[in-house]
């Protein structure tokens, strides 16, 4: 483990952000850098990244493997996705400015950590709010589908360019001709090991596609989509939603996805159904609801 960039703290510690390196450079072989917890309230990265660092400690790396398990340690002390001292989103600050902010220094310090991979991936997890079946969010076309393919994780979500944020870390790097790419899983705020496992699984499964380490078991692909296959649903109006499926759930259309009902006294107010056939990879976590949230995506 490395530190490859600190600065003091006006309390406990200094701020260091590390990286865990496997392997060295090889022609042959991609450099893959894998960073999570940008934000400090998305967990399920940090445990996904971990557990992948415990898979490569007991494997003969061929190439280089690149593992940044959490950046915004301080936001993650208080379970706050943005930098707490400035309030900035670090993810929303790249290349960052090495005499800026301190969130950007940070910003400024990984994108150049990073400079060195051919690959990076993103890892994140759901709005506080929201529960994600695990998710390889890409470009339409190009070299990060072949990679999101490779990963079998159950959701592939193709996503035109007006995603991919110029300022985000996906969109900096694929700027300066990396592929990179986000995945998702779980839920922000809190740790769903299952489903961090599951990300975990589809990081070994890409870099054993790429020869980095030995062959792993493959894990099958539900849903290969664009947007238009992806259906959203809102809700009509305020209240308590109470789901009746679960992340990851096949489901038929007229099936009751769940109902929203009024929070004091509990009358039933209305019914939410789905009006096609699919797999639950969004769904809400937090039941009090406002008009027009988002509640599952299938």
């Amino acid at each position: 483990m490395s530190v490859i960039f600190s600065i003091p703290s006006p309390f406990r510690s200094s701020f260091e952000l590390h990286r865990l390196e496997f392997g060295e450079a090889h022609p042959d072989f991609p450099t893959v850098a894998i960073i999570a917890g940008l934000h400090g309230n998305e967990l399920n990265g940090i445990h996904a990244i971990n557990l992948l660092a415990s898979v490569l400690r007991l494997q003969r790396i061929k190439g280089k493997v690149l593992l940044y398990p959490i950046i915004n340690t301080f936001g993650a002390d208080e379970c706050r996705k943005r930098w707490p001292f400035e309030n900035q989103d670090i993810n929303s600050i790249f290349p960052g400015n090495p005499k800026g902010t301190t969130a950007e220094r940070i910003a400024y310090a990984l994108y150049e950590s990073i400079a060195e991979a051919q690959i990076c991936i993103d890892v994140h997890s759901g709005a506080s709010h929201v529960r994600e079946l695990p998710q390889a969010r890409t470009p339409m076309t190009g070299i990060e589908l072949e990679y999101a393919r490779d990963m079998g994780m159950p959701v592939i979500w193709r996503r035109s360019g007006e995603h991919l944020n110029v300022k985000g870390l996906v969109g900096v790097c694929r700027a300066r001709g990396q592929a990179s790419f986000r995945i998702t899983g779980g839920r922000g705020t809190t740790l769903d090991s299952s489903l961090s496992t599951k990300m975990a699984d589809g990081l070994s499964l890409l870099l054993a596609k790429r020869g980095i380490i030995r062959q792993r078991m493959p894990m099958e692909i539900i849903a290969d989509v664009s947007n238009r296959e992806v259906h959203s649903y809102r809700s009509p109006l305020g209240g308590f939603f109470v789901p009746e499926i679960r992340v990851g759930e096949i489901i038929q259309p007229g099936r009751l996805l769940g109902f929203i009902q009024n929070p004091i006294g509990g009358d039933r107010l209305d019914e939410i159904r789905s009006k096609t056939k699919g797999v639950v990879m969004s769904l809400r976590a937090n039941p009090m609801i406002h008009a027009e949230e988002l509640l599952v995506r299938i």
